[in-house]
């Protein structure tokens, strides 16, 4: 009895290892990259995922467009057991005259809280890092977060090319995020 509890913890670690350890060329882990990269619609071997990607669809009911910016961070958040590594992605979309500025993770959970929601620390480029606080998703989702000052953060990401968001995770604490925020073309 012992003899195989013994052989099912070995052959879990060694799974885990081994999850952790496939990488593509970059370093990267291949699941989550390529996972974000369907997302998308691009490639995981081409520069397109760390670029602004646009989208545009229309809604049925109201005959009105929905616009869309993506853009991938080449951060990898590293994140223990049961999740697998991620890419966050940030996203701007105007959709029925609103407009949101999201940060989403696919592995990990965003510490929120229901009442108060959360704070992320942006900087862009060298100027000095400013609190921004966010809201949870209205579903309950805990891989989002919406930063609350849209306007504010979207004139800021119009006028910097870098930008680096501090985000704190639940289990995992505080982790720093980049981007290349460079060619954004937004006027929505």
């Amino acid at each position: 009895m012992k003899k195989s509890i013994l052989t099912l913890i070995a052959s879990l670690l060694l799974f885990v290892y081994s999850c952790k350890n496939s990488s593509s060329t970059n370093g990267l882990t291949d699941t989550a990259l390529a996972d974000t990269a369907a997302l998308l619609g691009v490639e995981t071997t081409t520069d397109e995922l760390y670029k602004w990607s646009y989208s545009e669809d229309e809604d049925k009911i109201t005959s009105k467009k929905t616009y869309i910016a993506h853009l991938v961070s080449p951060t990898e958040l590293n994140f223990d057991f049961p999740y697998r590594d991620a890419y966050p992605m940030l996203t701007i979309r105007k959709k029925r005259g609103e407009t949101d500025v999201i940060i989403r993770v696919s592995e990990g959970q965003f510490k929120v809280s229901s009442m108060d929601g959360t704070k992320i620390k942006a900087r862009f480029d060298k100027e000095v890092a400013e609190t921004y606080s966010c809201s949870g998703a209205s579903d309950g989702s805990s891989e989002v977060i919406f930063i609350n000052n849209v306007t504010r953060f979207v004139k800021n990401l119009k006028a910097h090319k870098k930008l680096i968001i501090e985000a704190e995770f639940y289990s995992e604490g505080l982790k720093q995020i980049e981007y290349d925020i460079s060619d954004l073309k937004w006027n929505h």
